[in-house]
């Protein structure tokens, strides 16, 4: 049974994202990126860090078409 935990260290996550290690400092001084602190260690977990890549997805112009038609066809109610 493998029990090792698949965290990433600032230097990884911040190859895994193509950002440098003083942004990714940045990111948590500002709260802006989920991580964990045990002591003076900072820890990833991947799969929140693909979940917070993915919420900063742009929306395509026919996204953006369908919601505005959606909320037009509830009369104007979001």
């Amino acid at each position: 049974m493998d029990t090792s935990l698949a965290f990433l260290t600032v230097e990884k996550a911040a190859a895994a994202l193509g950002y440098s290690k003083s942004y990714i400092y940045q990111l948590i001084h500002r709260r802006e990126i989920p991580c964990y602190k045990r002591g003076a260690k900072v820890l990833f977990d991947p799969a929140e860090l693909d979940n917070w890549v993915r919420r900063g997805k742009i929306a395509t112009v026919d996204e953006i078409t369908d919601r505005a038609d959606a909320v037009l066809n509830r009369g104007g109610r979001l």
